[in-house]
C-alpha cells in the first residue's frame, strides 16, 4: 500500500526531447531521469521522521524508480488506553494490627512489674503484695483496654497461677459461684430476645391489643417491659434495644414530634411513664437489673442467708404489680397527655407483625428455651416439673413434619432439663420416647404414615387436627396416668 501511494505521486511521462541539431557523439549514451512533482507525504514521514518537511516544502532529489524503492518499513505504534490504566489494581494497603493495643499492654504489664520489684511494707505478706501488683495491673488494663476486658480479667488470671501466687482452684474459685453464672445466663437471654426479634413481638402484640387508648397504651407498654425483666438482666438493654425505638415511633405515629410543640400529646407522658415503671419491673425479679445477684451474694456473705430466684419474686410480686398499675395512673392525672385515644398505634404495631410475619424458628426456640429455664427454677416437685416438660416436648410437635427431626433437635436438650429437676434419667428417656411416637397423631404431617391415610381424601383437614388432639389428650392420661402406675409397679421410679 504505502509503495502503491509512493509511485502514484511521481510522474512517469519523460520530458520532452528539443528539436535535432548536429552536435558532437556524446561520449555516454544518456538515462531517463524521473523528477517528482511533489512531495509525498508518506515518503516524506518514513524518510525524516526526525524532522519531516511541511506540507509546502519540496524536496529536490532524484529518486529511484518506483519499483527499485523498497518498501517502508511498518513501525507498530502503541497507544497506552485511559481505561486500561484506570483498570489497573491499586497497590494492596497493609493490614491493620489485629492484636492487642501495644502501648496499653505495656503500661498494665509495666504497671505489674514496678509493684512486683518493690519491697512490701512491713506487715504485708509477699504473696499478698504480688496478688495486689497483679490486681492493680489487671485494673490498668481494664481501663487503657489494650484487650476486651473479658480477656484482660482471664490474662490477669492467668498470671496468678503462672506466678504461683494463687493456686488454680483459688484463682478459679468464683466460677464454682452461680451468682456469676446466674448474671451470664441472663444475658445470653437478653441477647436471645433482642436479635431474635422475639422482645419487639412481644411489646407489639401488648400494643395491638390494649394501645387503642392513651392510657391502654401505656399500660400495653408497661406490662411488656416487666414480662421482659425476667429475662433481660439490663435495663438499659431493655430500654435502648427494645422499648426506646418502639415508643418513640408510637409517639411520632400519634403525631407527637420533639420540637414542634407536640411533645405533650403523648410522648412526654410515655417517656416518663415507660422510665418510672422500668426501675419497679427492674426490682421485682433477681435477674431483671445487674446488680441484684450482687445484692444477693452480698447477702449470703453478711448474714449467711440465700435470697433464691423464687424469694426474691415471691416477695416483690405483689407490692411490684400494684406499683405497675398506680404509677401510670398517677402520671396519667397528674402530667396528662392531651391526646386521649391513639387509634394508630394498634394499627403501626399490626403492620409491624404483619411485617415480622410468623414467629420463626430462632423465636420459637427462644421461648422454648425462655420456658424451661422458668420452669427449672420454679422448684417443683419433680413429677409436676416432668409432667410440665412432657407437655411441651408432646405439643411442640406441631413445628415439626418428621418424629426424628423433633427428636435429633430436642431429645437431648429435655432429657438433661428433666434430670437435672430430678426426674429419674432412665425413666424420663423411656417416657420421652414413648412419646416420640405418639405425637404423630397430632398432624397430618407429624408420621410417615400420617400423609398415606389423609391424602385417601376422606377426612377434612379441621377434622383431622380436631380429633387428633382429642386422641393425644386421651393418650397422655393414659400413658402417663395408666403407664405411671405400671412402670412404678416395676420398679422404673
Amino acid at each position: 500500500m504505502a509503495s502503491l501511494a509512493l509511485t502514484s505521486s511521481l510522474n512517469l511521462r519523460p520530458r520532452p526531447l528539443s528539436a535535432a541539431k548536429p552536435r558532437p557523439p556524446a561520449p555516454a549514451p544518456k538515462i531517463l531521469r524521473l523528477t517528482p512533482r511533489f512531495r509525498s507525504s508518506i515518503k516524506n514521514s518514513i524518510s525524516n521522521s526526525e524532522n519531516p518537511l511541511s506540507d509546502d516544502q519540496i524536496q529536490f532529489t532524484t529518486p529511484k524508480p518506483a519499483f527499485l524503492v523498497p518498501a517502508p518499513k511498518r513501525v507498530p505504534i502503541t497507544v497506552a488506553s485511559a481505561s486500561a490504566a484506570a483498570a489497573a489494581p491499586p497497590a494492596p494497603q497493609p493490614q491493620p494490627w489485629q492484636g492487642a493495643a501495644i502501648k496499653p499492654l505495656l503500661a498494665s504489664i509495666a504497671t505489674g512489674i514496678i509493684l512486683w520489684f518493690i519491697p512490701a511494707p512491713n506487715g504485708v505478706s509477699r504473696i499478698a503484695w504480688q496478688l495486689l501488683s497483679i490486681f492493680l495491673a489487671t485494673i490498668v488494663g481494664i481501663i487503657t483496654q489494650p484487650l476486651p476486658l473479658g480477656a484482660v480479667a482471664l490474662m490477669g488470671l492467668g498470671a496468678c497461677v503462672l506466678t504461683k501466687t494463687l493456686t488454680f482452684a483459688a484463682a478459679f474459685s468464683a466460677f464454682g459461684d452461680p451468682i456469676p453464672w446466674l448474671i451470664a445466663l441472663a444475658f445470653f437471654f437478653a441477647r436471645g430476645f433482642i436479635k431474635t426479634g422475639l422482645g419487639n413481638r412481644i411489646a407489639y402484640q401488648f400494643v395491638s391489643l390494649f394501645g387503642s387508648s392513651s392510657l391502654g397504651l401505656g399500660y400495653s407498654l408497661v406490662f411488656s417491659e416487666a414480662l421482659l425483666a425476667p429475662a433481660i438482666p439490663s435495663v438499659s438493654a431493655r430500654a435502648g434495644g427494645i422499648f426506646l425505638p418502639l415508643v418513640k415511633s408510637l409517639c411520632v405515629a400519634c403525631g407527637s414530634n420533639v420540637g414542634d410543640g407536640t411533645e405533650h400529646k403523648l410522648g412526654s407522658w410515655l417517656m416518663l411513664t415507660c422510665f418510672q415503671t422500668s426501675v419497679i419491673s427492674s426490682s421485682m425479679f433477681l435477674t431483671a437489673m445487674a446488680a441484684n445477684p450482687l445484692a444477693a451474694n452480698l447477702t449470703a456473705t453478711t448474714i449467711n442467708m440465700t435470697i433464691g430466684w423464687m424469694d426474691w419474686a415471691k416477695a416483690a410480686i405483689v407490692p411490684g404489680l400494684v406499683s405497675l398499675v398506680v404509677v401510670p395512673l398517677l402520671l396519667y392525672i397528674i402530667y396528662p397527655p392531651t391526646v386521649k385515644s391513639s387509634p394508630d398505634a394498634p394499627k403501626l404495631a399490626k403492620e409491624k407483625l404483619e411485617k415480622m410475619g410468623p414467629m420463626s424458628k430462632n423465636e420459637i426456640i427462644m421461648a422454648g428455651t425462655l420456658l424451661l429455664t422458668f420452669v427449672g427454677g420454679l422448684g417443683l416437685s419433680w413429677q409436676l416439673s416432668f409432667g410440665i416438660l412432657v407437655l411441651l416436648y408432646f405439643y411442640s410437635h406441631y413445628f415439626f413434619a418428621s418424629g426424628a427431626a423433633h427428636i435429633g433437635a430436642m431429645f437431648t436438650a429435655f432429657l438433661s432439663v428433666a434430670s437435672a429437676l430430678g426426674t429419674p434419667p432412665y425413666l424420663g428417656a423411656v417416657v420421652l420416647s414413648f412419646l416420640s411416637n405418639l405425637m404423630g397423631g397430632i398432624t397430618h404431617y407429624g408420621i410417615g404414615s400420617a400423609p398415606v391415610f389423609y391424602g385417601a381424601g376422606y377426612v377434612p383437614l379441621a377434622k383431622w387436627w380436631g380429633y387428633g388432639f382429642v386422641i393425644s389428650v386421651v393418650n397422655l392420661v393414659i400413658w402417663l396416668g395408666v403407664g405411671g402406675v405400671w412402670w412404678k409397679a416395676i420398679g422404673l421410679w
